[in-house]
């Protein structure tokens, strides 16, 4: 027995993959059952993605999933997150010119003598 949570446009297909697979196993026939959703379980949270949205669910997912009928803020992470990346590196590569420049006129820097006032 085995019971878990699809949506309802992938019954159909769930129905032909298990009979495939029962057929090719040669197991005893299996049943799906659709049971009505008690109202105390909500149900988990399923966002239909293609390869360019993936990737940034997964950064949204690393702060936390919405709950279920929320919306998903995997679209403001695509319009925000390259932006502020850019703005992180941005910064690091201001430093890293500015502190380049700082060292080469420390080497290259003449200095004027230092007199002793007696």
């Amino acid at each position: 027995m085995c019971e878990g949570w699809i949506p309802v446009e992938e019954i159909d297909n769930l129905k032909v993959a298990v009979a495939e697979a029962t057929r090719h196993s040669g197991a005893q026939p299996v049943i799906v059952q659709l049971l009505e959703r008690k109202k105390t379980n909500a149900p988990p949270t399923y966002f239909k993605l293609n390869k360019f949205t993936a990737n940034f669910q997964g950064i949204v997912d690393t702060y936390g999933v919405p709950r279920y009928q929320e919306v998903n803020p995997g679209l403001f992470t695509i319009v925000t997150f390259p932006f502020l990346f850019g703005v992180m590196y941005g910064d690091v590569g201001t430093f890293n010119c500015c502190h380049r420049c700082a060292v080469a006129h420390m080497v290259t820097a003449t200095f004027p003598p230092v007199c002793r006032c007696d």
